[in-house]
């Protein structure tokens, strides 16, 4: 199997027990024949306290920092 096909997998594994735990929708869409099936993600917890929450790992500050821009661009936050 393909490395990269392998972290697709398991990410997806675990957005779905994200999913399961309720933090997260998961919804299965299927785009026909040639399109094949393919799962949307969307945040079920409030933006806010997530942002605050992922921003005290300093690993990921640049990754915070671009989703707080999403959310602020989108009037999400």
């Amino acid at each position: 199997m393909d490395r990269n096909q392998f972290v697709e997998r398991r990410v997806r594994d675990h957005l779905q027990r994200l999913g399961m735990q309720g933090f997260l929708l998961v919804e299965s869409r299927n785009t026909g024949i040639q399109g094949g099936s393919h799962y949307c993600f969307g945040l079920k917890t409030d933006i806010e306290a997530t942002l605050d929450i992922l921003g005290e790992d300093e690993r990921i500050n640049d990754v915070v920092e671009d989703l707080t821009e999403i959310a602020v661009a989108k009037q999400l936050v």
